[in-house]
């Protein structure tokens, strides 16, 4: 196991830092774009978490610095001037991350290692993923969890709410991509809608479906409206 790790070839990309619209972020860009490996993540980050200092951002000057992630590390080399810049970056994958993902029945790639690095994707996030409930997420659904920013208050909310209901990987990310949250569902119930299900609250959500529309129905003669009712009336454009 340990000699295969070694084997693993560094992978070649770039970055690039611009202004963010958060005040004291930057906002980071990275690629991996080898002949057989394309990915990128874009998220705003603290320029100290880059070793970077405000003199260093706004000077014009070549600089080094190095993104350090349980998958791997990116280092990256260019130069900055007013706060903009941009350069080349080599990832090195973590062996011990592989070993720890191999122990937990994933075989990683060196590619796979390197977008979990791009989101944090750390062992301590797939751990608390399985204690939340999903203790066999492919690597593709752990990465679409990680995206989005599932993690365990956010499947306690929908718990809380959805209580002894199945609520499968595949309706989790459809929740969360949708912006389907505790205070959505809760306008929902206190409009007078039955509960509903997992299913039945992506159903609504993609239409639009929400606590001002219900009341909208009631106001046009549907003093009780199910889930099916609102489905249908919705697509008809009738309210």
């Amino acid at each position: 196991m340990i000699a295969a790790v070694a084997l693993i070839a560094a992978l070649n990309g770039s970055w690039a830092l611009s202004p963010s619209s958060v005040p004291g972020d930057v906002h980071l860009e990275l690629r991996i774009d080898d002949a057989e490996h394309h990915s990128s993540s874009s998220r705003d980050v603290a320029p100290s978490s880059l070793g970077l200092t405000p003199a260093l951002l706004e000077n014009g000057r070549h600089v080094t610095f190095s993104i350090v992630r349980d998958a791997g590390t990116f280092a990256c080399d260019g130069w900055l001037a007013q706060g903009r810049g941009g350069g080349s970056t080599t990832f090195a994958p973590s062996a011990a991350f592989e070993r720890a993902m191999n122990e937990r029945d994933y075989d990683v790639t060196a590619q796979q290692q390197a977008t979990a690095a791009m989101l944090d994707l750390s062992i301590a996030y797939v751990d608390a993923m399985a204690s939340a409930g999903y203790p066999h997420l492919s690597f593709d659904k752990l990465v679409a969890f990680r995206a989005l920013g599932i993690d365990d208050a956010y499947v306690r909310s929908l718990r809380s709410f959805f209580g002894s209901a199945e609520i499968d990987a595949d309706q989790t990310i459809s929740l969360r991509a949708l912006r389907v949250d505790g205070a959505y569902l809760r306008d929902l119930s206190a409009s007078g809608l039955p509960k509903v299900t997992p299913a039945q609250a992506i159903q609504l959500r993609a239409l639009g479906i929400d606590a001002a529309y219900v009341q909208r129905v009631k106001a046009h003669g549907f003093p009780h409206p199910t889930v099916e009712d609102l489905v249908r009336l919705k697509a008809m454009k009738i309210v």
